[in-house]
């Protein structure tokens, strides 16, 4: 069988797999990352075709199958086409990605899908989100009151996956966990959407850049708030570099920037490896400048306006 798993939804997509290996513990399992500069799809063909170490049983994940988001070398789509059409019967191949970014236009994504079968996996309807987050503050045996839960819900914006990034976080504290906890505690979709923001800028990756603002003023059309975010977070980002330079550990660095969550630094320390302290004060600067055109501006709409600063930052044109 063939699987072709994507979608918005991170955590379900973690679950999906795990069901799949589930369903195949007498099969020998191969985990290829695509990402990786030494994969080849000839090495995926190999592993396909060889015979397995300890079963005649094979599962293979394919995390972020490149193939399946841009044009790549038609000889080597070619073969795995071709392996795809007459694949092994004993052999599961399942090509899955958490960014949600296959190209369904593909020649070889539509050559592959004629063999597969493809899960799509996004976000839960509000009206069954609560029933899956409860679901899964069950299985981890978390308790908190009414009010508490209340203002986690509205903080994810229907996304399971920062719901159990915050249960992560909440499952560590000692007490019974009540509002003020998780106001102190809590990691919003908005917070990690801005991070990932800053991570397309930093990749001058426009597409991805433009659909997070567009994700994030989606609940809110707010562009002066989400303008106060990333200046925001852009000073947290220098705070938290200037403490990992000196040699800090997550810990300490948490004691002094004043902050209860651990993932809060991890995420930052993520997007730091692709960004250096006088890139945040550029992009602080540059943030000012835009942040006073949009207020004194009346020629384009604030929305239009941040694009378009979005579009010359990743492009590198004078503002």
């Amino acid at each position: 069988m063939i699987y072709i798993i994507s979608g918005n939804e991170p955590i379900l997509i973690d679950f999906k797999i795990e069901e799949i290996i589930k369903n195949n513990t007498d099969a020998d399992i191969v985990k290829m990352d695509a990402a990786l500069k030494n994969f080849s799809v000839q090495d995926l063909i190999n592993t396909c075709t060889d015979v397995g170490l300890f079963s005649l049983k094979k599962l293979i994940l394919v995390k972020e199958p490149y193939f399946f988001i841009k044009k790549s070398d038609e000889k080597e789509m070619e073969k795995l086409a071709e392996y795809c059409s007459h694949p092994i019967y004993e052999t599961d191949l399942v090509f899955y990605t958490m960014e949600n970014v296959f190209n369904e236009r593909l020649k070889i994504f539509k050559d592959v899908l004629k063999n597969a079968q493809h899960i799509k996996l996004n976000q839960y309807k509000a009206a069954d989100f609560s029933n899956e987050c409860i679901s899964l503050m069950n299985k981890r045996k978390i308790k908190m009151a009414r009010g508490a839960y209340n203002v986690l819900l509205n903080a994810c914006n229907n996304s399971l996956s920062i719901f159990n990034q915050n249960l992560d976080v909440l499952e560590l504290y000692p007490d019974q966990i009540d509002e003020e906890v998780v106001k102190s505690l809590l990691i919003s979709s908005d917070e990690v959407n801005t991070f990932d923001l800053i991570n397309a800028i930093c990749a001058k990756n426009l597409e991805k850049a433009l659909m997070l603002v567009d994700k994030i003023l989606m609940v809110d059309e707010n562009v002066n708030g989400l303008i106060a975010l990333l200046a925001s977070q852009l000073r947290f980002l220098y705070e938290v570099a200037y403490y990992n330079a000196k040699g800090d550990k997550i810990n300490a660095i948490m004691d002094k920037v004043n902050t209860k969550s651990r993932y809060r630094i991890e995420k930052a320390l993520e997007t730091l490896a692709n960004l250096k302290k006088k890139e945040i004060l550029s992009l602080l600067n540059k943030l000012a400048e835009i942040d006073l055109r949009i207020k004194t501006s009346s020629d384009l709409s604030q929305r239009m306006l941040f694009e378009l600063f979005i579009v010359k930052m990743i492009k590198n044109e004078k503002n």
